[in-house]
């Protein structure tokens, strides 16, 4: 989800929603930062401008829902009289009258949603919004599929600062009338509250979609464009506000303070997305044109965006929605599965996905979405009423209801998942009066497992444990329940409990592809490489159509530099699922060390037209162009194939750790072929595992003179260079490797360690700022980082990272060392020592742990301890 990363300044938030609500006395300010604001620059007194006119009930109604209209005719003649007198008054400002008006009205006819969403908004110009909210509950049990009431409740909520149950009832009023442009303008207000830029710039910019001239739309956009640093966007739009509404002074002040801004911070290298007004015009037009029911003319907007920015998770989503509609379900769940790819938390696309699933009759996989969107935002209500409809369509009725009741809990006014539970209550009577008593499910279980369920998606592993061990305690034979306690265990960073949990799902259920999926994960951590490929081969076996087990084996396989498994692995996914960039690229990537480069630029050729920023197939094209220039492709001839079946042979042997073997067949090779870049390469990675790292040195060289281009080459001598403790020559070749390949991160990591290691601790960091931006899952890159924040004296950065290792990897016990380190400096030497345990007993041959562990039990005066520890240290190789 986008979110920013600094709080919008508390005055630009509470401006936005109090000029939402028509009160625009405010002063017009919108945050630039935390500490910049518009205010800074320029602002008008309250005074300065006459309070803007409330909407009366019936102002309120024409423009939303003609049904209201019709409540309006319909109505007693005394309450139109009653309601229109309040209306009067609260345009002009005279709230307190205005109420007693519309309590006149609901003594005539207490039934009357016109007078409670009369007397909400008199309520709500008096900033009492609880009593306004109160209303608009009524007005909202009495007309439940009417949007009006909900968007005023969703701007009460706004306004009273909560922000998560505004955008509910925002985007719930937009669902019941997708033509309400006042429902989008609520909320773009609620995102924007919430801090999610990127939506409240969308949802505004459908208002101004639906409603071109609604000036209020335009300056909201405005306020979020600068709120962004977008300033030249906000000005464009302050000025169409301006221009639309002449009579207010707040769109000009909002507009010279944002110029004022521009030329003081610029244009604002960190903007928001969209990144372009011409990204943005194609995205803007895709959800107008969905709005109004033209799937088609959406779809091919979203197309234009896309080919503008692949990277843009909006454009995907909004296809994708489109896609749903037009009845292509998997066309739709391609697009999710790219917003997955791109931004894995974000909520709404597994909501998204969840729909397609579920028009797809696969209600598990619409679960299993479902579940992960509640995992991303507990509150969230329509996550629980989908997941509840799944459930009822696998009869599943217990659970349908716990989720259609937690719906109600936190959306009381939920029509659905009342209709819903009535629905699954009324099943489970008919099931239960049908089905005889010994096919009746093991209720404990079920509870267990959903409790355990809901501990884990709030991170609260231990309780779900517990409960995991209450399901398998009554059922030991639910393969589900050890998989679920498995997966937990992985959480909590105990590798060897979850791999003996699935074992055991596993053997209870030989079939289980979550089992042997989550097992396979275990085996690469552990470096298992072949026993994860053999899970994978496993599942594939079972789901031959499962294009994520073929991506994920030849991501196995890469790690043995199996090209021949790469390449079918690779063909498997691009015949499943022919718009995955990835399978293209590794296809091609092979092809070109098989030296087949007609084929890899072919590959490579897809790649970039499915994804024209793969920097890395560009590179990749390149060097097999030049490559296929240079050897002009001529017939393999029987030597060249001989020469090319030693290297194959080779690589295997290397791959099974028999480096002598391997030698020999490479040495066969390069006599055949000397210009065989690969079989140098390689020779010089089993002379480095034989510890001779000047051959090795040398055999990269000759691959580098071969293929001057290839980052890989550069890289292994630089760790040849480094195993020399020859860290100026290292940080030379890993410079020539991220030149040729900047986007690979352990370039940039192994850079760092050298350039630590020197003392050239701001070089370090900024290497390790740069591996941690493209791999951030990555704990060991945090603690190195952190130790170095140590060594420049920063012990608060140091701690940010090493709790951010942790965090990441609970079995880190760099993370833990690290985390002990900060302590002892602290004089905490109980505390380092807690976390000095904690990383030896992940990892018992921690030489450093045991030495750090000694200086704090030195520190207590605990000399025994100490000069334990600091033996155990020396024997472990510590200096």
């Amino acid at each position: 989800m986008s979110r920013r990363t600094g709080a919008p300044a508390s005055a630009a938030v509470s401006n936005l929603l109090l000029w939402a609500f028509s009160a625009l006395t405010a002063i017009a300010v919108v945050g630039a930062s935390t500490t910049t604001t518009l205010a800074g620059q320029s602002a008008i007194a309250p005074a300065a401008t006459r309070p803007a006119a409330k909407q009366s009930a019936s102002e309120d109604i024409a423009p939303v829902d003609s049904r209201l209209a019709k409540l309006t005719d319909d109505a007693d003649p005394r309450v139109l009289v009653a309601v229109s007198k309040g209306d009067s008054l609260a345009h002009d400002g005279k709230y307190d009258e205005a109420i007693k008006a519309y309590e006149e009205a609901i003594a005539i006819a207490p039934e009357s949603p016109l007078a409670y969403l009369g007397r909400g908004n008199a309520f709500d110009g008096k900033n009492a919004y609880t009593r306004a909210i109160a209303d608009y509950d009524k007005a909202i049990a009495m007309i439940p599929d009417m949007a009006t009431p909900l968007m005023r409740r969703g701007m009460a909520k706004a306004a009273a600062g909560d922000a998560v149950g505004a955008l509910a009832d925002c985007i719930g009023a937009a669902r019941l009338d997708p033509k309400a442009s006042g429902a989008y303008f609520c909320s773009g207000a609620a995102w924007y509250a919430t801090g999610d830029l990127k939506r409240a710039i969308e949802a505004f910019s459908v208002a101004i979609e639906i409603d071109p001239k609604d000036a209020a739309s335009h300056y909201g956009r405005g306020m979020v464009q600068a709120d962004g640093q977008n300033y030249a966007e906000a000005v464009a739009d302050f000025d169409q506000a301006a221009k639309l509404d002449s009579h207010n002074p707040n769109y000009a002040a909002a507009r010279n303070a944002a110029l004022a801004l521009q030329a003081k911070v610029g244009g604002g290298a960190d903007a928001i997305v969209p990144p372009s007004k011409k990204l943005r015009a194609f995205v803007d037009r895709g959800y107008a044109f969905y709005h109004k029911g033209k799937y088609d003319r959406a779809i091919a907007e979203y197309n234009k965006a896309i080919a503008l920015d692949p990277k843009d998770v909006s454009a995907y989503v909004g296809r994708g929605i489109a896609l749903v509609d037009k009845g292509k379900y998997d066309a739709a769940i391609e697009d999710y599965n790219k917003v997955v790819e791109l931004n894995p938390d974000y909520s709404d696309v597994y909501i998204g996905r969840a729909v397609a699933w579920t028009k797809k009759n696969e209600p598990d996989r619409a679960i299993v979405d479902l579940s992960r969107a509640i995992e991303l935002d507990a509150d969230y209500a329509p996550a629980y009423f989908g997941r509840g409809s799944a459930f009822i369509d696998k009869g599943d009725y217990d659970r349908a209801i716990a989720d259609f009741d937690q719906a109600l809990k936190l959306d009381p006014g939920m029509a659905l998942a009342s209709k819903g539970r009535m629905m699954a209550v009324a099943a489970k009577d008919k099931a239960t009066a049908t089905k005889p008593a010994g096919q009746a499910r093991n209720k404990i279980v079920e509870d267990a497992i959903e409790q355990g369920t809901i501990w884990r998606s709030q991170n609260q592993f231990d309780r779900a444990i517990e409960q995991y061990d209450i399901a398998v305690a009554a059922d030991p034979s639910n393969a589900g329940a050890h998989t679920l306690r498995g997966f937990t265990f992985a959480l909590k960073g105990d590798l060897d409990r979850a791999l003996a949990d699935y074992n055991k799902a596993i053997k209870l259920d030989p079939k289980s592809t979550d089992a042997y999926f989550y097992r396979s994960a275990i085996w690469r951590q552990k470096g298992k490489i072949d026993r994860a490929i053999a899970d994978l081969s496993t599942i594939i076996s079972l789901q031959p159509a499962n294009a994520d087990a073929y991506v994920l084996r030849s991501r196995a396989r890469a790690v043995k530099h199996d090209c021949d498994g790469i390449i079918a692995d690779s063909t498997e996914v691009i015949g499943l699922r022919p718009t995955d960039a990835e399978a293209w690229f590794n296809r091609g990537f092979c092809w070109n060390r098989e030296k087949q480069y007609d084929r890899a630029i072919a590959d490579l050729d897809e790649t970039l037209r499915l994804d024209p920023n793969y920097t890395n197939a560009r590179k990749e094209r390149d060097d097999a162009t030049a490559a296929r220039a240079a050897n002009k492709q001529t017939p393999t001839t029987g030597t060249a194939a001989t020469a090319r079946d030693a290297t194959k042979s080779g690589i295997a042997l290397y791959n099974k750790g028999q480096y002598d073997l391997a030698i020999a067949k490479f040495d066969q090779a390069l006599v055949l072929e000397s210009n065989d870049a690969e079989a140098f390469g390689y020779r010089g990675l089993a002379w480095g595992q034989k510890g001779n790292y000047d051959r090795a040195i040398t055999d990269y060289g000759s691959a580098i003179a071969i293929e001057p281009k290839n980052s890989s080459y550069y890289s292994a001598r630089g760790f040849a260079w480094t195993a020399k403790n020859d860290h100026k020559r290292a940080i030379d070749d890993f410079g020539k490797a991220i030149e040729f390949d900047p986007t690979y991160p352990l370039h940039f990591h192994a850079r760092a360690i050298s350039r630590m290691t020197i003392g050239d601790y701001d070089g370090a960091i900024a290497d390790y700022d740069k591996a941690i931006s493209l791999s951030p899952g990555v704990a060991k890159m945090r603690v190195d980082r952190g130790i170095v924040w140590m060594a420049k004296g920063d012990a608060k950065r140091a701690l940010a990272d090493f709790d951010m290792a942790i965090q990441i990897d609970r079995s880190s016990p760099g993370g833990y060392f690290g985390r002990g380190l900060v302590q002892a400096r602290a004089g905490d030497h109980d505390g380092a020592i807690a976390n000095f345990n904690h990383a030896i007993k992940l990892y018992p041959n921690y030489a450093d742990a045991y030495t750090f562990r000694g200086r704090s039990w030195q520190a207590k005066g605990n000399t025994k301890r100490a000069k334990a520890d600091r033996k155990k240290a020396l024997s472990l190789g510590a200096n």
